[in-house]
């Protein structure tokens, strides 16, 4: 179903209302911005269908800004890139600079480096690009982006806390972490030859294990990350929960691999390094079913005792993933020097590698490099199923992300698993 196919707004349009989940998307707030009102109107009729949006409608670039001025804030901005008076390119920069920036979706018919282009301007502004659609717009990719933007809208909405309150409200010892401040959430990771479940990557959230609501990783992780302390108590409480879990789940015949973030303050210790890891193979969780995730930016910058606390890791058993490949300046020989098991790829290199010739071979290289070298290339943040289907053409090992299941607690996952 494309939007730009039609000469009149299409009457099936009011027929889809009970074919989808309104629910999901009640609250979202969206700025349509494009120079053609029937391409407007017609955006509009269709976010209607699926959710009672609050919709805004702008004709370029500076009457969204005023739009924006004299509405307020939204969650999402849909954004044409060739306008009169301000194109979409320049509404780019304007909306970075706001007070809450909104996520953004491009819509354009201008030729796919343009649009490549312009996808990387609103990374390098720091907004929070889902993604870019070519016009004539699909509706099932629209109706996945709304999906996402709606999830992201609802993550901002919880509170945020300065690292002081980090640190003196919420981390208050092991008294605190003993009452499940920390929950872990498993989201699937994917083998892609098969479509086996290979395992989960573990995310934190921060809050009660009894309440629905806790913090997301932003809120929280910065402060814990800056102190080796508090990095040291997150991380071995972290993988005690989750390690846990791994036992339960073996016991009912899964062999599947947990996937968990490992800060470089705690490589820094001796000490620190032998609590995190005890924490997993107390247990009884062999050490070949756990992969500690280092980021790139720590991993370009590893001193001599670093590397040498990453290689006892793996003479440990254990699996060592470069985190965010492609977002740091880690050199192929810190590649081929640290022995990491897999390359988690960003999801800057994934988006739009359906339709974009360049993102494809950039993306097709890398797998290729990562499995020349001996190691498991996983796919993070695939939000679509043309990018699923691209990574399996190209012969990624995993990959995991909302096309695949979003983050989820350990019941919650156990029965996603079994329904597969």
């Amino acid at each position: 179903m494309l939007l730009g196919s039609y000469s009149k707004l299409p009457d099936w349009l009011g027929d889809m209302q009970n074919m989808v989940p309104r629910s999901e998307l009640d609250g979202l707030s969206v700025l349509l911005v494009d120079d053609h009102a029937h391409q407007r109107e017609i955006l509009h009729r269709f976010i209607d269908v699926f959710s009672p949006a609050r919709v805004l409608s702008a004709a370029d670039g500076q009457d969204a800004l005023a739009c924006l001025e004299r509405e307020g804030p939204v969650d999402l901005v849909l954004t044409d890139l060739q306008m009169p008076v301000m194109d979409g390119v320049e509404l780019l920069r304007h909306l970075a600079a706001l007070a809450k920036p909104p996520s953004v979706i491009l819509m354009s018919a201008v030729e796919n480096s343009i649009l490549a282009a312009a996808e990387r301007i609103a990374e390098a502004y720091g907004l929070d690009l889902l993604g870019a659609i070519k016009k004539p717009v699909s509706m099932d990719a629209l109706q996945g982006f709304l999906m996402v933007a709606s999830h992201r809208a609802s993550s901002r909405a919880a509170p945020a806390m300065s690292y002081a309150s980090a640190q003196q409200s919420t981390f208050h010892g092991e008294a605190g972490f003993a009452s499940h401040e920390i929950v872990p959430m498993f989201q699937p990771r994917l083998a892609l030859a098969d479509d086996r479940l290979d395992g989960a990557e573990v995310l934190a959230r921060l809050g009660c294990a009894s309440r629905r609501a806790a913090l997301e990783p932003s809120s929280f992780m910065p402060a814990v990350e800056a102190d080796q302390t508090l990095a040291t108590l997150f991380t071995e409480e972290i993988a005690h929960l989750a390690s846990k879990h791994l036992q339960t789940w073996r016991g009912l015949g899964h062999r599947w691999t947990l996937s968990l973030n490992l800060p470089a303050v705690c490589l820094e210790n001796g000490n620190t390094f032998e609590h995190v890891t005890s924490a997993v193979l107390e247990q009884g969780i062999p050490a070949s079913r756990v992969v500690w995730d280092i980021k790139e930016t720590a991993a370009a910058g590893t001193s001599p005792w670093m590397i040498e606390q990453l290689t006892r890791l793996r003479l440990m058993g254990f699996g060592i993933a470069l985190d965010d490949y492609g977002t740091g300046s880690a050199s192929l020989e810190r590649l081929a020097s640290i022995p990491f098991t897999e390359v988690k790829i960003d999801r800057s290199f994934v988006r739009g590698c359906e339709r974009q010739g360049d993102s494809r071979k950039m993306l097709e290289a890398t797998i290729r490099l990562v499995h020349a070298l001996g190691m498991t290339s996983v796919a993070e943040g695939v939000e679509t199923n043309g990018e699923l289907q691209v990574l399996r053409d190209l012969g990624c090992s995993l990959a995991q992300g909302y096309a695949i299941a979003r983050p989820m607690p350990a019941l919650q996952f156990e029965d996603w698993a079994e329904s597969r």
